[in-house]
């Protein structure tokens, strides 16, 4: 859900994007935030001015993006954990206050998760 309370966001893994939705009629409301291959997880800060956290399942491409709310073409930050790890399906999500961003990744071998947080929001 974003902070206007008017639309929501989904991650799906192909396209290869993040949509956002209108709840008066669930459909699509114009606004794409374009991550590359096989989005996999979607957090929006509760705040006004809000930040949306992108992340995906891909090896080859930042794991993770953070993108203004309201201007979808603006990254304001990205975050890649290497080859062998990846962003774990649902994995993101945002500190109440908005100011850090907390990320599951894993490994498959040897088997391992590992939880990261980022401090993305000026204090």
């Amino acid at each position: 859900m974003l902070p206007s309370g008017q639309a929501f966001v989904s991650a799906s893994g192909a396209p290869y994007r993040i949509d956002r939705f209108r709840l008066s009629d669930l459909a699509e409301d114009g606004f794409r935030y374009v991550t590359g291959a096989y989005p996999n997880a979607v957090a929006v800060t509760a705040g006004g001015g809000g930040l949306l956290a992108a992340g995906r399942s891909a090896a080859y491409e930042p794991d993770i993006e953070i993108f203004a709310v309201d201007y979808p073409s603006q990254r304001l930050f990205s975050h890649d954990f290497g080859l062998s790890r990846t962003l774990l399906d649902q994995g993101l999500a945002w500190s109440p206050d908005g100011r850090r961003l907390f990320a599951v990744d894993g490994q498959q071998e040897p088997s391992s998760v590992r939880l990261t947080a980022f401090d993305v929001a000026p204090g």
